[in-house]
């Protein structure tokens, strides 16, 4: 968000930002794992004031429901004040997935895991019935 002037009007005025506090979250295109929500604040020349990365905060991070931070909360910098605010900055990225080769390694060794308990326990029950014989 920017202002043609200053957001903050006062030096007691602190910097809270939320979306989607009300109810009315963002509507995201599908659900996924939120792993950043970066706020900055930049002054009419565009220099940084604050910034810092929120994720902490986030109530639902995954899956995302679109609300930052929470149901009738705000994020912000306490103890922040400026008077020359003139840009809210709200980078969200996804956490990081793991490439589809990792996936299908982790899947084969499930398998395997699987595989050897029941072999496992196919032979000690086929143990048990040749010593009750």
């Amino acid at each position: 968000m920017t202002a043609d002037g200053v957001i903050f009007t006062g030096a007691s005025n602190y910097p809270f930002v939320g979306l989607g506090k009300l109810g009315d979250p963002l509507d995201l295109a599908f659900p996924f794992h939120l792993g950043s929500a970066v706020v900055t604040l930049r002054d009419g020349s565009g220099a940084i004031q604050a910034q810092g990365d929120f994720i902490p905060f986030v109530v639902n991070p995954n899956p995302w429901d679109g609300i930052f931070t929470g149901l009738g909360i705000s994020g912000g910098f306490v103890g922040f004040a400026s008077t020359d605010t003139r840009s809210i900055e709200l980078a969200f990225a996804p956490a990081a997935v793991p490439e589809p080769s990792t996936l299908t390694l982790l899947l084969a060794g499930a398998v395997v895991a699987y595989l050897g308990f029941h072999r496992r326990e196919r032979r000690s029950l086929a143990a048990q019935r040749v010593r009750r014989s």
